[in-house]
């Protein structure tokens, strides 16, 4: 048990502080599957709260919505890595197909890159105090956000050997494409009401 939290806060440290050796540290420790989890939980579970605490109003009934809102956070943040690690992946292949082929390791990246999200509650918390929380949490949520981008950005140039500028380019490529489909979706439903409607 000390050996694994051990290897898990070298990691969480690892990601805050030098996230260009993420990849080698998540390779070498012997369950990343299970750390990886945990980061998953703990960044869905720091956001639930954050979102309960600036809420509007509060009622007795908090421990299901804060579990309800744990488990969404953490299934969307280990789908969102996935389908971007296969974008990036893919992305990178059409150039260097010979560094392509990992990734699992970048979905870890990815998903070690959302840690950040730790600290939304130390946003919720002030902002809470004011008459309109959302001119502290706005920006304090986006510099939360920006710090992910950094995080996966220096593992992904890590990860694939390539410049810094073929990395934003692979990492906004993706990006796009991920924010895309579920506009395309959510356009695509919407036609088809209109389309029963008429």
């Amino acid at each position: 048990m000390r050996e694994f939290l051990v290897s898990f806060l070298n990691l969480c440290h690892l990601t805050l502080q030098a996230p260009d050796e993420l990849p080698t540290a998540i390779a070498r420790i012997p369950r990343p599957a299970l750390h990886l989890g945990i980061v998953l939980v703990i960044c869905g579970l720091s956001t639930a709260v954050a979102g309960y605490v600036v809420r509007d109003y509060y009622d007795s009934g908090y421990a299901p919505y804060i579990i309800g809102l744990t488990i969404v956070n953490a299934g969307i943040g280990f789908l969102w890595s996935l389908i971007l690690a296969c974008l990036v992946d893919a992305f990178v292949s059409l150039q260097n197909p010979q560094r392509a082929g990992k990734v699992w390791q970048t979905t870890g990246v990815l998903i070690m890159s959302t840690l950040p999200n730790i600290f939304s509650v130390a946003a919720a918390v002030p902002a809470r105090l004011l008459a309109q929380p959302e001119l502290l949490l706005v920006p304090l949520q986006l510099l939360l956000f920006v710090w992910s981008i950094s995080i996966a950005l220096r593992g992904i140039v890590y990860q694939y050997e390539i410049s810094f500028r073929a990395a934003v380019k692979t990492y906004l490529r993706s990006l796009g494409l991920v924010l895309l489909f579920p506009l395309l979706f959510f356009l695509f439903i919407m036609l088809e009401v209109a389309g029963k409607l008429i």
